[in-house]
């Protein structure tokens, strides 16, 4: 690159480079280099939208799992309570006996010795 510089004393100056035509850039490969690239971005784009959308791990996947994820959190809240449930009766059963009774009673048929068993049937 030539370049030559005068300066002139006074309120302006001038800047002047002389320039060889061989160093600059030609104007259509930057034109092709900036079209590819335009085309190489959009096409990465494409990709991963598609990828986003339809792919093995998807939006749409996604919200099926956490809808999932939510159904199976209530049923563990259901079970939570169902088990919780449970552990009070086996508690009772081991230190009451009036738990057996009322258990045998309801489930068995069990009369006490002193008791009356009265069996009403229904008229049809």
């Amino acid at each position: 690159m030539n370049g030559e510089f005068s300066y002139h004393s006074g309120a302006s100056f001038t800047v002047s480079f002389m320039t060889s035509n061989r160093n600059l850039p030609n104007p259509s490969g930057v034109r092709f280099k900036g079209w590819f690239s335009l085309l190489s971005l959009t096409g990465i784009w494409v990709f991963l939208s598609v990828q986003l959308w339809f792919g093995p791990s998807n939006v749409i996947a996604l919200k099926e799992l956490q809808r999932d994820i939510q159904l199976i959190k209530l049923a563990n809240t259901q079970l939570h309570q169902r088990n919780h449930m449970l552990l009070e009766e086996i508690l009772e059963l081991r230190h009451g006996l009036d738990a057996i009774e009322e258990r045998a009673r309801h489930e068995l048929g069990l009369i006490a010795q002193d008791e009356v068993f009265v069996w009403l049937v229904p008229k049809n």
